[in-house]
């Protein structure tokens, strides 16, 4: 495609060189192949600005910046060009929509964002849409999936950046997608990754105070509005709104809604659920029926609401998402892992206070023995969310083992420290063990029968983050691998 033709609309100007052939996209200048049109974008930690010249020597293209002064210092050569333009991530966004043809457009789009259930009802509609026969794709924190159930592309963040969500939307499309089940975080809003997209449906599921910190959200505000943002470009709009910030996200023309009630004479959303026992509730409203999960919980059943409602508004019959949700997993939510011991354990993602607390709300009532809590906290993120998640686990769980979490540029004894401090106003039993994988088998060990053992904070992620560097470490087979290990020792005696 033509760089003209890519620009057209844009407030750009080709301030050297002229029109040529781009072949690719990229802001990565070591993936510069000639062709490629690469754009100098402005992070949180890299400014892509430094490295156009870079780009150029590695023969790109053409090179797009915001920075006028910086493109007259550019040395080109021939056939490549200096494009300038007033923004260079509505620019990217826009190029990268028109170089990949906009897949979006054929296919249909749900997009789903809140501060909890994203990658829950995300999956549940996805898993309803194959059940049922239909050609859909998913992408977020999970990663990229294809029509035929298998991954297509690894997950660096819950919404791609720009550039690799449209090659990923252009894989879908190719695929033969008719659906595309999307998570939309509040940072894919600010960075702007998915401004070109109208989406077909929007799907809230709850906001509450958090993502606040150092290379998230300035505030509370700030998070609120890249949500709202989010449903300007939807159509449809679906909203919980027993959360109380559910009307300030209503921007769509069209709104349902969907919550749970204590009895009928509650019944004011579009779709309503009353929890008749474990893991089964009923369901009234747009559709008038009994379901059940494999995922305990009042908080999964409302993420069930969400996907249930979707999926009948697509047209799917109501026995199918039935069936679907009744085997329906979701990879690190609540997730069990099969031992063959006489005590639990579940693998769940819960990395904040909220998260943390309906998790062991909801599963205090049925552990018949202990409940030992295990998590850590990402380092380069919010402190109070440290103190907080440790008064919660020293409230609600039997014990709580302090570990590592993906503690990145910071000092893994600073995190443990903030959680410390936390549990410790609580009085609650704690022990701090730094390594993850010796803090698992010290679970192992503790755990005796009816205990209930949860591995909190890693979820579905298969890594490690410390100093800049990712090492696998899958929490399911880290237990797998401690167990044979345990049973080798014992029959050698």
């Amino acid at each position: 495609m033509k760089l003209l033709e890519l620009l057209q609309g844009l407030k750009a100007a080709v301030v050297k060189g002229e029109d040529r052939e781009i072949t690719g996209l990229t802001q990565d200048s070591r993936q510069v192949l000639p062709g490629v049109l690469f754009f100098g974008v402005k992070g949180y930690q890299t400014d892509g600005n430094l490295f156009l010249q870079d780009a150029i020597d590695r023969r790109a293209a053409a090179v797009v910046t915001e920075d006028a002064r910086q493109a007259e210092k550019l040395v080109c050569g021939d056939g490549q060009s200096v494009v300038v333009v007033s923004d260079v991530r509505g620019a990217m966004a826009m190029c990268a929509k028109r170089f990949y043809r906009s897949p979006d457009t054929h296919m249909t789009m749900i997009g789903i964002t809140g501060t909890k259930g994203k990658t829950t009802v995300a999956s549940m509609i996805y898993q309803i849409l194959l059940d049922s026969g239909k050609k859909a794709g998913m992408i977020g924190t999970l990663g990229c999936f294809f029509p035929d159930g298998t991954k297509c592309a690894e997950s660096v963040n819950t919404t791609p950046g720009t550039l690799t969500l449209w090659k990923e939307l252009d894989k879908l499309e190719k695929s033969g997608a008719q659906y595309v089940v999307m998570e939309v975080s509040s940072q894919g809003m600010k960075d702007r990754r998915v401004e070109t997209i109208t989406f077909d449906y929007g799907i809230f599921t709850n906001l509450s105070v958090d993502h606040i910190g150092p290379g998230e959200h300035q505030n509370f505000a700030e998070y609120k509005s890249c949500k709202q943002q989010f449903f300007k470009q939807c159509r449809i709009g679906i909203y919980h709104s027993a959360n109380a910030c559910w009307k300030e996200m209503a921007q769509t023309e069209q709104i349902y809604t969907y919550r749970f009630v204590k009895s009928a004479a509650d019944e004011t959303a579009d779709l309503c659920g009353m929890e008749a026992e474990d893991s089964v509730f009923s369901v009234s409203g747009m559709v008038n029926a009994q379901f059940s999960l494999k995922i305990p919980g009042q908080f999964s059943a409302e993420n069930a609401l969400a996907a249930i409602l979707c999926t009948h508004l697509l047209g799917i019959p109501v026995k199918q998402i039935q069936d679907s949700l009744s085997e329906c997993r979701v990879r690190g939510r609540m997730e069990p892992v099969e031992t063959g011991l006489p005590f639990r354990i579940l693998i769940d993602y819960a990395h904040n206070a909220e998260s943390l607390k309906k998790v062991l709300e909801t599963l205090k009532p049925l552990c018949r023995g202990r409940l030992i809590a295990m998590f850590g906290c990402g380092g380069n993120r919010s402190r109070t969310r440290r103190f907080e998640m440790g008064k919660i686990s020293g409230t609600l769980a039997d014990i709580t083992i302090l570990t590592e979490d993906n503690s990145r540029e910071e000092p893994l004894w600073q995190i443990l420290t903030d959680i410390v401090t936390g549990i410790g106003e609580t009085g609650g039993q704690y022990m701090v063990i730094p390594n993850r994988r010796q803090a698992i088998a010290f679970c192992l060990k503790l755990a005796e029968e009816n205990d209930m053992v949860l591995l909190l904070g890693k979820g579905h992620e298969t890594y490690q983050e410390k100093h800049g560097v990712r090492t696998a470490f899958d929490e399911r087979v880290v237990v797998s691998e401690l167990l044979a290990e345990y049973k080798t020792a014992a029959e050698k005696g």
